[in-house]
């Protein structure tokens, strides 16, 4: 953790539940956005060329839903079609 976060507030989807642990998280940071953030490195989730920071609470669930959704996929090796 570094000086503009505070401590972790998870979200994670109701059908993303299982006994694995969701690679993703989101967090409110010091100037009141959200990060979509990997609990394993504490880094800011960069699924693409962006990193999912600055966003609103909302978005941040959003993405974390579909960035743990892809994650599992990869997982448990199904693709998308």
């Amino acid at each position: 953790m570094n000086a503009r976060t505070i401590p972790v507030v998870a979200i994670l989807h109701e059908d993303l539940m299982t006994h694995e642990t969701m690679r993703y998280a989101v967090r409110q940071e010091l100037d009141r956005s959200w990060t979509v953030f990997d609990v394993f490195t504490g880094q800011p989730a960069k699924p693409s060329t962006w990193a999912l920071v600055d966003l609103s609470q909302g978005q941040a669930g959003m993405y974390c839903i579909i960035v743990n959704a892809k994650d599992t996929n990869r997982r448990h090796g199904i693709t998308q079609g």
